[in-house]
C-alpha cells in the first residue's frame, strides 16, 4: 500500500468563528470595566470562554485546534515556575542545562501556537513533537541526579522544590502529547471540511459524514482526555508553598485551565459517542422545536405560539410537522389548571403549552411543556429546542429570501419578525391557524438546511453557536450525558447553582397580551454594601422605557418581574411596584424571588426600586463574589453592578467602591473582588 497524504485544515480566524462554553466570565467589560477584579471560577458553568481561554462577547470555534492554543498558554504559565525555579543546592551544577532545555520547549510550543493560527497544520505537528523532546530530555536530566542523592538530601521530599519542577516538566510532557493526538484525532475532521479528502457520499449525507468521522475519532479523544487528567493531577498536586507566593497565582491559573481543557475535551468525547444515537443511527428520534417569541418576553425567551415535530432516522429528518399552541390547548379542557402558576390566572382560565415556558429553569419549562403536550394528544420528545425569532433571521441571512406563494410574501432576514407578526396578528387572526404562514416556512427552511453546500452549513453552524451564547437557543435532552454536554455549552439555561457568594437575575414576563417587549428598554442598577461585619446588602433598581406606541400588535406592557436572589434572602423596602399590588416572595429552583407587577405605557417610564438583604456574610478571605445571570430573549437590557465598602474597608487600590460591571447584558457574566480592612 502506498504511503497516505495527510492534509489539515483550519477554519480561518475570525471572532466569528467560536462556541460558548461553561466558563464564568465578565461578559463584554472585561477590558472596559474590571481591570482589578478577578473572574472566578464556580462549579456552574455561565458564560464565554474561546479555545484559548480568554474572556470573549462572541462564540469560539469548535475547532479541535483551538483546544490546542489552550493548551500552549497552559505550558507557557506552567514553564514560568520552571525556569531557575525548583534547582538549588546540590542540583545547581545542572540549573542552566534543565532551564535552558525548558525554555527552548516552550519555545517550541510558541511556534506550534504560530503555527496554528497561520493554519499550518504540519508545522504544528513538528512544534509540538519538539516540545515534547525537549520536556523529556529535561526529565532525564533531573533524573540523571539519582533518587538516592536526592533522597539523601532531601531535594525528593514532598516539600521539595525539585519534586514540584519534576511535576511541572511532567505535566508538559502530558499536554504536548495530549496536542499531537488531538492534531491527530481532529484532522480527517478539518480534511473533510475542506474538501481535500475524497468521500463516495453526496452532499447531503453530511451528517452521515461527520458522524463517521467523529466515531473513528472517539478512541483518541478518550487517549488525549487520559494525557489531559495526567497533566491536571500532576499540577494539583504541586505544593503551592513550595513554588512561592510569587508563582502561587499562576499555578492556580494552569490548574484550572487543565480543568477548562479536560472539560472541553469531554465533550468531544461525549458528543463522538452519543451523537450517532441522537440522530437516529440506532433507533427514529423524535425533536420538538419550540419557536419563542421574544417580543413578548416569558421566562425562557418569549411567548409559545407554535412549534414543530421531528423525526429523525439515519441522520435525516424522516417526517415534520408544524403545530399551534392554540390546537394543543384546545385538547386539554382545564387538564392543567391545578398546576398553573397563580399570576397566569390574572391573564388565562387554563394552564396549557403556550404558557408552559413560564419556569426560569429551563429543564423545568421543557418538561412541562411535554407533559401538557402529551395530555393534548402529542408523543413524547427525545429532546427539546426553544428558539427566538434571531435564529431564523441568521438562516435567511445565510440562505436568502423565502417566497410563501399563498400569502404572496417575499420573508427575509430583515422583515421576518414584522411581516410574519403582522400576517399572523392582523390578517390571518381570524382563521382557524391563523399561524399558517409559520407552517409554511417551516419545512421550506428545513429543506434549504438538509441540502445546504458546506459553506452554508458553517455559517448556519456559527450562527447557532453566537445564539447559544445570548440564550436564544436553549436544549434539553433525555439523554443525560447530552443534557451534561448541554449544560457545559451553556445552552441548557439552567438556574445557576447557589454558593457563597451574592446572585442575581431579572425575569421579565409580558402578560399583557401584546408584543410591546420589542420596544421596552431595561436598565438594571444593582449596588452591593458591604459592612465592616461583611454583611451584604443590596440595592436594586429597575427602569423601563417604552419606545413604542398604542398601535397593535404593540401595547401597554403589563410586566410579571421575578426578580431571583440568593436562597434565604429578606426583603426590605420597596417602591415602584403597580397601584394597589405588593410585592410576592417565594423559593424557586434554590432561589428566593421577589416578584411584582409593573405596567408601562408606550412612551412612558415606570421605575421600581427595593432593598434586600442576604442570608450569608462575605467570607473570611474578603472575597465578594457576584453571578449575574441573563434572561433568555430580553435582548434589550443595560446592567450595571457598583460594590460599596464601609469606612472600615478598603480594596487595594485604597478607594471605597468598585465597578463591576456597565454595559449591555447579553450573556451571564460572574465576577469576585477582594477587599482589606483599614488597621
Amino acid at each position: 500500500m502506498g504511503e497516505k497524504s495527510k492534509y489539515y485544515y483550519l477554519k480561518p480566524k475570525s471572532d466569528k468563528h467560536r462556541i460558548a462554553f461553561h466558563e464564568p466570565s465578565s461578559g463584554t467589560t472585561t477590558s472596559r470595566n474590571v481591570a482589578a477584579v478577578s473572574l472566578l471560577t464556580t462549579n456552574h458553568p455561565t458564560s464565554i470562554v474561546d479555545m484559548n481561554f480568554e474572556s470573549s462577547q462572541a462564540s469560539a470555534s469548535l475547532s479541535g485546534m483551538g483546544i490546542l492554543r489552550a493548551v500552549l498558554i497552559l505550558i507557557l504559565a506552567a514553564i514560568l515556575y520552571i525556569g531557575g525555579l525548583f534547582i538549588y543546592g546540590g542540583a545547581n551544577n545542572l540549573r542552566g542545562q534543565i532551564t535552558d532545555l525548558s525554555l527552548r520547549g516552550m519555545d517550541k510550543l510558541a511556534a506550534a501556537a504560530v503555527a496554528l493560527t497561520e493554519q499550518d497544520m504540519l508545522a504544528a505537528q513538528g512544534d509540538f513533537l519538539a516540545a515534547e523532546n525537549l520536556f523529556a530530555t529535561a526529565q532525564k536530566e533531573v533524573l540523571s541526579l539519582g533518587q538516592t542523592n536526592l533522597y539523601l538530601s532531601g531535594l525528593a521530599a514532598d516539600r521539595s522544590q525539585i519534586v514540584a519542577g519534576q511535576q511541572l516538566i511532567d505535566s508538559g510532557i502530558n499536554l504536548a502529547q495530549a496536542g499531537q493526538i488531538m492534531l491527530d484525532a481532529t484532522q480527517p475532521i478539518f480534511q473533510y471540511l475542506n474538501g481535500t479528502s475524497v468521500s463516495t457520499l453526496a452532499v447531503d449525507d453530511f451528517t452521515i459524514q461527520m458522524v463517521t468521522l467523529l466515531q473513528a475519532s472517539s478512541a483518541d479523544f478518550d487517549r488525549a482526555l487520559a494525557k489531559i487528567d495526567r497533566a491536571h493531577t500532576l499540577l494539583v498536586n504541586v505544593n503551592p508553598t513550595i513554588v512561592g507566593t510569587a508563582y502561587a497565582s499562576a499555578l492556580n491559573e494552569a490548574q484550572t485551565k487543565t480543568a477548562r481543557l479536560q472539560e472541553l475535551v469531554s465533550i468531544l468525547g461525549t458528543l463522538a459517542k452519543e451523537l450517532p444515537d441522537a440522530l437516529g443511527f440506532k433507533n427514529p428520534r423524535h425533536y420538538l422545536i419550540l419557536n419563542q417569541n421574544n417580543n413578548e418576553l416569558r421566562a425562557t425567551g418569549g411567548f409559545l405560539g407554535s412549534f414543530v415535530w421531528m423525526e429523525i432516522y439515519q441522520g435525516k429528518i424522516q417526517d415534520i410537522k408544524v403545530d399551534i399552541t392554540q390546537r394543543v390547548d384546545g385538547q386539554l379542557g382545564h387538564a392543567g389548571d391545578a398546576i398553573m402558576p397563580a399570576p397566569l390566572r390574572a391573564v388565562t382560565t387554563q394552564f396549557g403549552t403556550r404558557d408552559s415556558n413560564w419556569y426560569l429553569d429551563f429543564p423545568t419549562s421543557a418538561q412541562s411543556f411535554q407533559k401538557l403536550y402529551e395530555q393534548g394528544g402529542g408523543g413524547t420528545a427525545d429532546g427539546i429546542i426553544a428558539i427566538n425569532p434571531t435564529i431564523i433571521e441568521d438562516i435567511l441571512k445565510v440562505f436568502g429570501p423565502i417566497y410563501i406563494a399563498s400569502k404572496d410574501l417575499e420573508i427575509t432576514a430583515d422583515n421576518f419578525v414584522e411581516t410574519t407578526q403582522q400576517q399572523v396578528e392582523l390578517i390571518d387572526n381570524q382563521q382557524e391557524n391563523p399561524k399558517e404562514v409559520l407552517t409554511e416556512l417551516a419545512p421550506i427552511l428545513m429543506e434549504r438546511l438538509m441540502s445546504a453546500n458546506q459553506g452554508q452549513l458553517q455559517q448556519t453552524y456559527t450562527a447557532l453557536l453566537d445564539r447559544i451564547a445570548s440564550k436564544d437557543v436553549l436544549l434539553y435532552f433525555n439523554n443525560l450525558r447530552l443534557q451534561q454536554v448541554a449544560h457545559q455549552l451553556n445552552a441548557a439555561g439552567t438556574v445557576a447553582v447557589d454558593g457563597v457568594g451574592d446572585f442575581l437575575s431579572v425575569v421579565q414576563s409580558n402578560l399583557g397580551g401584546t408584543k410591546s417587549s420589542q420596544h421596552l428598554i431595561q436598565d438594571i442598577e444593582h449596588v452591593a454594601n458591604i459592612n465592616i461585619a461583611g454583611e451584604i446588602t443590596d440595592e436594586l433598581a429597575l427602569t423601563y422605557t417604552h419606545t413604542g406606541t398604542s398601535e397593535f400588535p404593540d401595547g401597554t406592557n403589563k410586566n410579571y418581574l421575578r426578580i431571583y436572589v440568593p436562597l434565604g434572602s429578606q426583603l426590605g423596602d420597596y417602591t415602584g411596584q403597580d397601584y394597589g399590588t405588593t410585592a410576592e416572595t417565594f423559593d424557586e429552583s434554590g432561589k428566593t424571588v421577589f416578584a411584582f407587577w409593573v405596567t408601562t405605557e408606550p412612551g412612558a417610564t415606570s421605575r421600581l426600586t427595593l432593598r434586600y438583604t442576604l442570608p450569608t456574610d462575605v467570607t473570611d478571605d474578603h472575597l465578594y463574589q457576584l453571578y449575574l445571570q441573563k434572561q433568555a430573549g430580553a435582548n434589550n437590557t443595560r446592567l450595571s453592578s457598583v460594590v460599596h465598602l464601609s469606612p472600615a474597608l478598603q480594596f487595594a487600590d485604597g478607594s471605597k467602591h468598585k465597578l463591576l460591571f456597565d454595559d449591555k447584558f447579553i450573556q451571564d457574566a460572574n465576577f469576585g473582588v477582594e477587599y482589606i480592612g483599614i488597621n
